[in-house]
């Protein structure tokens, strides 16, 4: 079961994915696979609030900033992927990877992630493109879309926080 769920940041998405692994999970190992480099004090608060979130939910944290389909666990697991636009974020400007390979290869990593085990809950951001943004940020936000939308199809079930917001 792939479970692909979209908000916007601070949207509830994380709860609502800490919610839907137990449901789904039954007795599978549960993993997160925590995808933030947390750059700053405001990135280390993120960090963790997120630790506190999922504290006594019986997950076991693994650090992925890169690389998510190189990671091998066993087969009758469940998986929280949060979030795909740090992932992206990570890829395409700490890597510097062009936006269009960024899109293949985070598509492609997750693909074989989500594969490999039982249960994966997917954790993304939608970003609502502004006046504001410079054009490296609508490049990053435009490859969000290209992602979430590869990745729904590849999803059992989407859940769009956002939906009636566009």
């Amino acid at each position: 079961m792939i479970h692909l769920i979209i908000g916007t940041p601070d949207s509830g998405k994380s709860a609502l994915a800490e919610k839907t692994v137990p449901e789904i999970a039954g007795d599978t190992t549960r993993y997160y696979i925590a995808t933030m480099i947390p750059y700053g004090e405001e990135g280390r608060m993120r960090v963790a609030k997120h630790r506190s979130m999922r504290e006594g939910k019986g997950f076991t944290t693994i650090e992925v900033p890169f690389d998510a389909g190189d990671i091998s666990l066993p087969e009758d697991s469940t998986v929280l992927l949060e979030c795909v636009s740090n992932l992206a974020a990570n890829e395409m400007f700490a890597r510097h990877t062009p936006a269009d390979k960024c899109a293949e290869k985070i598509v492609s990593d997750i693909s074989r992630l989500a594969l490999s085990v039982r249960n994966t809950v997917i954790v993304t951001n939608h970003f609502d493109i502004t006046d504001d943004f410079d054009s490296e940020t609508i490049m990053y936000a435009l490859t969000m879309d290209r992602i979430n939308h590869r990745l729904s199809i590849l999803a059992d079930k989407v859940t769009d926080l956002t939906a009636g917001r566009r």
